[in-house]
């Protein structure tokens, strides 16, 4: 299509403040002018006695709404180029159109990324009909005149730009027989503080919270036992619900091919055996159906399969457990509620489930399992002849407050046999192959204490997961993981028997190892990326498949096949995304502690980091026993803070699990005095150390165990300039006896202290009996419906701050718990977030005061 010559001449005037520049525009994207045609019987009146007008044109046109600029080329939303816009440039800055006689329809493109929140004024003129539109919406008029004797039209938009990459359109229409030369004018006001962070037409934009939300993602992965084929499933948002849906897609791993299933989309499970898949049809009766992806045979096994039960096939496929909710409840009555156990005030807790088995080849249901606590299955033996089962129940004397007993319950008979009574500290059980052995995982407390591995703490931290092997004959108990510093999260068996598969915490990173049992040898298994969020094994070859995110990149599909020692990539659906997005650079950062102990840490820097320059800094840490991980899509997008203009300082402190027993015990009993240390002592020499780091702009943000700790370290250093605690815990004895989990986290937070027998301790180390030595501007977020951490920790804290004086705001999330997982609520959580740091770490309170004005109340 032949494209006229236009013109866009930039003016740029100081009308906010006096030291406003110019802001050149030496590169314009221009599209059309498409030709435009009236309706048939446009002179015809419609149903409300109106006639078709010029302006009605502007109705139709191109879609532009979620166009990028992608290294120098405009890219549609699947991140390809789009050839009708065609980039003109001038040194001038003025560029010349005209008319060609024919009404139609042009368009004039720039993008503008804004490294903070941003307000100004958007002037237009020209003697055409235009639309202005920033981000696809479009901006109404605020003035709009049509000076007497002059053809130009013109309008005065303002402008308020969050930090991320804006496109401004303006559409114009060419009126029919115009072949006049014609200017369009553009004014962009920016004040001199905002507008050095404003950049044009980058060949990349920043991050933006949209790009952590949005889109599909990698949930979670699992293999065929052949190894023949894989499934991923995939999350994507709803942008306008906020609700979150699920689907999945199945490959041929020879060729990373999809194939297909007759179930399209929807979630299917592997069958112990082959190629094939399992899932309920509740179109039919609750069918129990198979299909073989490499036969294309489709079967139904049984019907009539209770509904939201948990289902476990038998490896012999002649059976299936399921774990079934019992309609036995004792429920209260009337107004008043009885409180039986401090558990009992959890909904759900009075709930009970069982299991039933159902035999495939005769139908009959019958029922395993009965009592008053719920029977759990934790495996089925591999020649099917029976089941492990776990019950747990509560023992409030003494902690940690509960107690598991396992047992092996014979598939005919139903004859139970007791493996384990009443032990502490034991998590998820796995039976070997060959029943003899199981492999239990739990704390270092677990078995009388022969997995802990303490010299200076006198107690182990309960949540530093360990690995023990368990001889069922003879009760012998091998602690495998005690000498090895990663907590262990999951394990499986291989189908030999021979090693363990292991999902372990591994500092700040996820990792997958193999345990040699007859060597007794870890074997790392190489991973391409830091966090692996799931994983699955072939039972029948040796191919892995597991998902992840790195620090730097969102979640990945990946398979391995340790035979070749390769890896292929199975779904990496942010390619595209990322391909058009600038990153900063992240490094490792290490110090050694005044103890003489390396604490581990890493720091992000924004994009076009210049060393020459002066950048305030954020610190984030959690403390509460699990490390920040490398996680790229967190809660607390470490490159999005990054990308306003921010270096980032993550500090994994004392107590943190993955870095060895030793280390995580230093949790147990202190409630952040170490950690604390550990974070002020690093903020400094990382200061120190990095001299383009403003000392006197330094934020500090941390949420629960992390929210406790921004609150404490206000009482112990002036070293910040402004403090974020989300769902923070200011009065660690109201936590412990209010929080639905406080007393059970208490556990191993204070092993054997409780208010009555350690006062020093509830008191000394919570921030509202200290509340008078906080200097820093705290912002509280909590969510309203918090149930770990109650929202009155944050109330009672921020009153006390209050009638002391001090500067502190309270913002709280309607309809969340003591996560922001709502789409809606998580960007305007994250907004508060941003407005905050930027008040008070960047001088511009714009944003903070455009989200919450100033009232007179």
């Amino acid at each position: 299509m032949k494209h006229t010559f236009w013109s866009f001449l930039l003016l740029f005037g100081a009308t906010l403040v006096a030291t406003a520049q110019p802001k050149p525009v030496n590169t314009l994207f221009l599209a059309g002018p498409y030709p435009l045609n009236e309706p048939a019987f446009g002179n015809i009146a419609n149903v409300k006695g109106d006639q078709f007008s010029s302006s009605d044109l502007f109705k139709v046109g191109l879609p532009c709404a979620n166009l990028s600029l992608v290294n120098g080329s405009v890219c549609n939303d699947a991140g390809k180029p789009d050839n009708a816009w065609k980039p003109t440039e001038s040194n001038k800055g003025e560029f010349i159109f005209i008319g060609n006689g024919k009404t139609a329809v042009g368009y004039a493109l720039f993008f503008a990324d804004a490294g903070s929140f941003t307000k100004g004024t958007l002037s237009v003129k020209s003697p055409l009909q235009f639309e202005v539109y920033v981000d696809g919406s479009r901006i109404t008029e605020k003035t709009s005149t049509e000076k007497a004797g002059e053809e130009a039209k013109s309008s005065k938009l303002q402008l308020k730009l969050p930090p991320r990459q804006h496109q401004f359109l303006v559409k114009l229409l060419f009126p029919k027989d115009y072949t006049d030369t014609a200017k369009l004018t553009i004014k962009l006001d920016i004040p001199e503080k905002q507008r050095e962070q404003l950049t044009i037409n980058s060949a990349k934009r920043p991050i933006t919270i949209n790009d952590i939300l949005e889109g599909v993602k990698v949930a979670s992965t699992s293999i065929s036992p052949s190894g023949k084929y894989a499934s991923v499933t995939f999350s994507k948002v709803d942008t306008q619900t906020g609700k979150t849906s699920r689907f999945t897609r199945y490959y041929n791993l020879r060729n990373q091919q999809e194939v297909f299933t007759p179930q399209g989309s929807a979630a299917c499970e592997w069958m112990p055996s082959g190629s094939r898949l399992w899932w309920v049809d509740a179109t039919n009766d609750n069918a129990l159906t198979t299909y073989n992806v490499e036969t294309g045979e489709l079967a139904v096994v049984a019907k009539n399969i209770p509904e939201k039960a948990a289902i476990r096939w038998a490896p012999n496929e002649q059976y299936v457990v399921c774990q079934v909710e019992d309609d036995v409840k004792i429920e209260e009555k009337g107004p008043m509620h009885q409180i039986v156990t401090p558990e009992d005030r959890q909904p759900g807790w009075r709930d009970r489930s069982f299991l039933y088995k159902i035999d495939l080849k005769s139908g009959i249901k019958q029922r395993m399992t009965f009592g008053y606590k719920s029977t759990y299955l934790s495996d089925i033996s591999a020649d099917s002849k029976s089941i492990i089962v776990t019950v747990a129940k509560e023992v409030y004397t003494e902690r940690p407050f509960s107690v598991s007993s396992i047992y092996r319950i014979d598939a005919e008979s139903f004859r139970a046999d007791t493996i384990l009574k009443d032990q502490k500290f034991l998590g998820a059980v796995k039976l070997s192959p060959d029943t003899k052995q199981l492999i239990v995982l739990g704390g270092p407390e677990a078995f009388n204490k022969i997995g802990q591995n303490v010299k200076k703490s006198p107690i182990a931290n309960s949540y530093d997961n360990q690995a023990f092997l368990y001889t069922i004959e003879s009760g012998k108990v091998e602690p495998i993981s005690k000498s090895f510093d990663p907590s262990v999260d999951a394990a499986e068996w291989s189908a030999d028997g021979k090693s363990i598969i292991m999902q372990v915490s591994e500092k700040d990173r996820n990792n997958l190892y193999r345990y040699d049992i007859a060597s007794s040898k870890y074997i790392k298994i190489p991973t391409s990326c830091d966090v692996v969020s799931s994983f699955d094994f072939a039972r029948e070859a040796d191919g892995i498949v597991y998902a992840g995110q790195s620090g730097s990149y969102p979640s990945v599909a990946y398979y391995y096949s340790p035979s070749t020692s390769s890896t292929a990539t199975l779904a990496d659906p942010a390619k595209e995304k990322m391909g058009k997005i600038q990153l900063g650079e992240m490094h490792d950062w290490n110090f050694k502690a005044k103890d003489g102990t390396t604490i581990e840490g890493r720091f992000y820097l924004p994009p076009g980091f210049d060393p020459a320059k002066k950048y305030p800094l954020i610190v984030n840490y959690y403390g509460g026993t699990t490390p920040t991980e490398r996680n790229f899509e967190s809660r607390y997008p470490l490159h999005l803070y990054a990308s306003m203009g921010y270096v980032v300082y993550v500090v994994q402190p004392s107590g943190a699990i993955g870095y060895g027993q030793e280390f995580s015990a230093r949790h147990v009993n202190t409630w952040g005095k170490k950690t604390a240390d550990d974070i002020i002592e690093g903020t400094t020499k990382f200061m120190a150390e990095h001299p383009y780091v403003d000392a006197t702009k330094v934020g500090c943000i941390g949420a629960s165990y992390g929210g406790f700790m921004t609150q404490y370290l206000q009482t112990r250093t002036n070293l910040f300039a402004a403090a974020i605690s989300h769902a923070g815990i200011s009065d660690i004895t109201s936590y412990w006896g209010e929080g639905y989990w406080g007393y059970t986290y208490s556990a191993g937070a204070t092993a054997n202290s409780y208010p009555w027998n350690n006062p020093s301790l509830y008191i000394g180390q919570s921030p509202l009996f200290s509340a008078n030595k906080v200097n820093t501007p705290i912002l509280f977020l909590h969510g309203q419906e918090d149930t770990n951490v109650p929202i009155g920790e944050s109330i009672q804290m921020y009153t006390a701050l209050k009638v002391l004086g001090k500067t502190a705001e309270f913002v709280t999330v309607e309809g969340q718990n003591h996560t922001i997982v709502g789409y809606k609520a998580r960007i305007a959580w994250n907004n508060t977030i941003f407005a905050w740091f930027a008040k008070y770490l960047q001088g511009n309170d714009g944003w903070w005061n455009e989200l919450y004005p100033e009232k007179n109340l």
